[in-house]
């Protein structure tokens, strides 16, 4: 940025992800609980040390000092944890770097706008225009709800416990078993089994005929997949900046049942065209499959009110504009 600023260009940053304001990268006080987001020298140091596996009082106690004499750039574990303090204290100061230096801080979500601002961002500089996804299918509503007699629902995205698959296992685990309902995987990640979180979720689900997993699915045929059931889950713990599941959902035709946080809330329109629940909360997730399996009527009323998604081209076209608009009028004869 200071090299095309230097040059005379203009500097237009887009924030995608939590750790372009969160040293610790999740938003998640602690790894555990969803934080405002404002960056605080004594909470994000104490947080980082935390979630690196510290016990939070002698967490706390790191994350009081700040030795401006030790060389933040030693590699040994002391240095580290003496250096906590300082390290927030450049992250926060390249932040508010960042915000003098971009002409433009382009933002997806509501809540990363609102963040921004508390963290010191210009409004004048902000611009909000939303993500875009896939175009929508024509067979928006193929399938007519519970048309097999079970209730069949989808989860697609990676396997990490940000993105809370346990908490639909959890749900679907505590209903009746002869309960009809089905729940597809549809996961990203080709060694999903291999990582600790995976191995977990798979023992939970093992010998249990309602779970099935779906690996390595070209993007080419995922919303043609999706339109083949009655909802997709997006039970995400943390603050999603699209999300594009909930995106691709829509494009597919189907309602979503979400977590009711960050971007999939400001989508969602609840009792519209998809429920929410509080994030995490396993039972109230099973309560509303279990008030889906007999309610036809409101699957059907939930997918009417599906409309097409916000498409790649809407983004283009909102990018180019802001592009042209921080451009030097063009002199000619």
């Amino acid at each position: 940025m200071q090299l095309a600023k230097k040059f005379g260009s203009k500097v237009v940053m887009t924030y995608h992800t939590q750790g372009n304001s969160c040293s610790q990268h999740g938003l998640l006080y602690q790894g555990k609980t969803v934080c405002d987001g404002e960056i605080k020298l004594q909470r994000c140091s104490e947080c980082r040390l935390t979630v690196a596996g510290m016990q939070p009082t002698l967490a706390n106690l790191f994350a009081r000092w700040s030795l401006s004499r030790i060389d933040v750039n030693q590699s040994n574990i002391v240095s580290r944890l003496l250096t906590t303090r300082k390290m927030t204290e450049i992250f926060q100061d390249a932040w508010l770097k960042m915000l003098d230096l971009v002409n433009v801080l382009h933002v997806h979500a509501e809540w990363v706008q609102k963040l921004v601002v508390l963290n010191g961002a210009p409004p004048d500089k902000i611009k909000f225009f939303r993500t875009g996804g896939p175009n929508a299918i024509e067979n928006k509503n193929s399938r007519k709800p519970l048309e097999d007699g079970v209730l069949k629902l989808v989860f697609a995205g990676r396997s990490t416990h940000i993105k809370g698959s346990h908490v639909l296992v959890e749900a679907v685990k505590s209903l009746p078993i002869n309960l009809p309902v089905q729940v597809d995987f549809f996961c990203s990640d080709i060694n999903w089994e291999e990582k600790e979180y995976g191995k977990e979720v798979k023992k939970q689900i093992e010998k249990d005929p309602r779970f099935n997993i779906q690996y390595g699915i070209p993007n080419s045929q995922l919303l043609g997949l999706l339109a083949n059931y009655d909802l997709c889950v997006v039970p995400s713990l943390w603050l999603e900046t699209g999300p594009l599941t909930v995106l691709e959902s829509f494009a597919a035709g189907i309602p979503v049942i979400g977590s009711r946080l960050g971007g999939i809330a400001e989508l969602v329109r609840d009792g519209v065209d998809g429920l929410l629940f509080e994030p995490g909360n396993s039972k109230e997730l099973a309560s509303i499959i279990q008030r889906l399996v007999t309610k036809k009527e409101l699957i059907s009323n939930l997918k009417a009110n599906v409309q097409y998604p916000r498409t790649m081209m809407h983004l283009a076209r909102d990018t180019l504009a802001m592009y042209k608009a921080l451009m030097p009028m063009v002199k000619t004869n």
